[in-house]
């Protein structure tokens, strides 16, 4: 059963599957904020309750915001690390150069996302448990 306390940041162009993804997670009882583009993760992160988000999914495949700014997704994630949450990696198209670390979900098989994602807030929930 999820941590209904994490918060997740998913980051994706494709409203159809914007849309899929955000309501996957808020099933299982997650906290879900989506959006569109870099600007908006920015100004999620940036203005996010209690300062967090427990893990970022970002979509790799955003033309119009490689097209403004083709440091776009170095940007999302540098500031996913800046406010210690976790990254992972949301595209139907095969990733050449994952961040080290970084864990692409199967965003076309929601019960495998579901159950990556699921991974991986009880690995940080693991990190945060005192010990």
């Amino acid at each position: 059963m999820p941590d209904v306390n994490k918060r997740v940041l998913i980051v994706d162009d494709d409203s159809d599957k914007r849309e899929d993804l955000n309501n996957c997670l808020q099933e299982q009882g997650y906290d879900v904020v989506a959006v569109a583009d870099t600007q908006a993760a920015l100004d999620a992160m940036a203005n996010a309750v209690n300062g967090k988000f427990d893990l970022v999914i970002s979509d790799t495949s955003r033309p119009l915001d490689e097209e403004r700014d083709p440091g776009c997704h170095d940007k999302v994630f540098s500031a996913a690390r800046s406010i210690g949450a976790k990254i992972a990696i949301a595209s139907a198209y095969p990733v050449i150069k994952l961040p080290e670390g970084t864990p692409q979900l199967p965003v076309d098989n929601p019960q495998g996302f579901v159950e990556a994602v699921n991974k991986l807030l009880m690995n940080v929930a693991k990190e945060e448990a005192p010990e």
